[in-house]
């Protein structure tokens, strides 16, 4: 497969960055590319100022103590790099809130994408340091439960401050002892189940992928919810999978749920994630399974749930503000000084908690219900009086109310829209 340039020039900035200066016919041999491609590259490398150019050589660029005018240069903020594994979806609102953040802050955020290959990420994180970051926000591409163990130990390695973002980790884990900000699924599914048992229904049934960390969350949360409700678990866990990716295992997991709800063993369900559960409403419709008559929905991620024939109640976790959180602290790990007895600060696990969005699918009214009360509106102290204003993910609501307490929102109308996390 042929190399992009994006990859070239983060193996050339890291090549430089670990020799401090290098000669383009050097460089041309390791890269294995011809001298006129290295020319190229470094010039634009070069003009991005991420490169300096020293008689027929290039170099790692060194901080001036002067300005061309000779007085002392302007003070500049941190750069920060991000990790994600999309740029889509759930993860478009977290890059949007560490921008927010780092904004604020007076810091520059640069961005790389992994595209959920973990095996790639720590050639992504080289790429960002060599592109000045500072302290980096990684979200690992990680798909399967053994995927931290397998590709996460580089983090810990990192010679920058981290932030480990919307990924948690085993207490046991070399990446314990990093930064966190993410938020908590296992309440998220607390709030759904407990929601629709409110409503009358029975254990509700969960139909969830298996590709994801908050998939996975999600599973894991299903079980501690029905202990916390004290409510026995109704059957295992629907498998779900894309529909795009695999048309039959989609299917099965649409007729699974519809047995179940045809033999009267389920009234209520919720599923992981928007996309599926709008496309799962609309196969069941064909089956003649119909939402909310037959059964009360509830969508997780809330992304395009509000988008749906009939807007489907949705748990949303607070993805903007997870991303402003975790800015904020990486600038604060960068800014702060050092301890005058060089005692390591302390980290922190930053866990915010999802918001429940009322609206048609669960067949309940537009009254919300705050923390531990009843109320109409939403009353609770972190509950959103209304939904995203607009289609579209640039144009999202912060969250559910920032840090989102476990509090209740009516939202009978659209939401923003684009894929899972």
């Amino acid at each position: 497969m042929r190399e992009r340039a994006v990859q070239r020039h983060d193996r050339l900035l890291s090549l430089v960055r670990q020799r401090g200066s290098a000669r383009v016919t050097e460089l041309a041999d390791q890269l294995g590319v011809s001298p006129v491609t290295v020319r190229r590259d470094v010039e634009a490398l070069t003009g991005k100022g991420l490169l300096d150019r020293v008689h027929g050589a290039v170099s790692w660029p060194r901080q001036r103590d002067r300005a061309a005018d000779g007085r002392a240069p302007a003070a500049e903020g941190p750069v920060l790099g991000l990790l994600a594994p999309s740029a889509t979806y759930y993860f478009a609102d977290v890059i949007r809130g560490a921008h927010e953040a780092a904004a604020r802050a007076g810091a520059r955020l640069v961005l790389r994408i992994s595209d959920y290959r973990p095996e790639e990420d720590p050639a992504r994180a080289e790429g960002l340091l060599s592109a000045g970051a500072e302290g980096l926000l990684v979200a690992p591409g990680w798909r399967g439960p053994g995927d931290p163990a397998e590709y996460g130990g580089w983090v810990a390695e990192l010679p920058v401050p981290v932030v480990l973002l919307e990924r948690s980790v085993p207490p046991d884990s070399p990446l314990a002892g990093l930064d966190q900000v993410c938020s908590d699924h296992g309440h998220g599914v607390l709030l759904a189940l407990r929601h629709l048992i409110a409503q009358g229904h029975a254990a509700p049934l969960l139909v969830a992928r298996a590709d994801s960390p908050t998939a996975l969350a999600v599973r894991e949360g299903y079980d501690a919810a029905l202990r916390a409700l004290g409510v026995p678990r109704p059957r295992p866990v629907i498998g779900s999978v894309p529909a795009d990716l695999d048309p039959a295992g989609f299917e099965r997991a649409v007729r699974e749920l519809r047995a179940a709800v045809a033999s009267g063993e389920a009234t209520a369900a919720l599923v992981h994630n928007d996309v599926d559960a709008i496309q799962m409403v609309q196969r069941l419709a064909e089956l003649g399974v119909r939402v909310p008559r037959d059964l009360a929905l509830v969508a997780y991620d809330d992304e395009v749930a509000a988008l749906a024939d009939t807007p489907l109640t949705a748990v949303a976790p607070p993805k903007r503000e997870v991303g402003r959180q975790a800015a904020g602290l990486l600038v604060h790990r960068l800014r702060e000084p050092a301890d005058p007895v060089g005692a390591p600060s302390p980290r922190r696990h930053v866990t915010l908690l999802p918001t429940l969005r009322v609206r048609a699918s669960c067949g309940a009214g537009a009254g919300g219900v705050g923390a531990g009360g009843s109320g109409a509106g939403g009353s609770g102290p972190d509950s959103s009086a209304s939904g995203p204003a607009s289609a579209g993910p640039a144009s999202a609501a912060p969250e559910g109310g920032s840090m989102g307490g476990p509090g209740v929102s009516a939202d009978p109308g659209r939401g923003p829209g684009t894929d899972s996390a």
